[in-house]
């Protein structure tokens, strides 16, 4: 028996993955990605995001329905603020700025595309 790797382990139609194994990568100062699956026939990507203490994501806007949960620290944006243990839909066409004044882990479910979007 061959050992797979933890990405690709799937048995019995189940699937497992070792997030530790995959990397964070930066897409703005002081926030990073780890993208945990990507479906690319259903358009899906669950993926963790770190954002460091006062750090920010430009403003954006949704391309699909998105699920945020936050696991540790506090979320914000301009229309709500999200201790550990909270949850929240953006929907398609929403815009808002994502950021963290203390720092906050997220698990996001979304399709992995923001569309940048400038406020007048």
């Amino acid at each position: 028996m061959t050992k797979k790797s933890p990405q690709k382990n799937t048995i019995h139609g189940m699937r497992t993955v070792d997030p530790r194994t995959l990397p964070w990568i930066p897409i703005a100062k002081g926030v990073t990605i780890k993208t945990l699956v990507h479906d690319k026939k259903k358009n899906q990507v669950l993926s963790i995001f770190k954002f460091k203490k006062g750090t920010y994501l430009t403003p954006h806007k949704h391309a699909s329905l998105e699920w945020m949960y936050v696991l540790e620290g506090v979320y914000q944006d301009e229309f709500s603020t999200l201790p550990k243990g909270r949850l929240k839909i953006n929907h398609k066409g929403s815009v808002h700025t994502s950021r963290s004044s203390r720092g906050c882990t997220l698990l996001v479910l979304w399709n992995g595309k923001h569309i940048p979007y400038e406020i007048s």
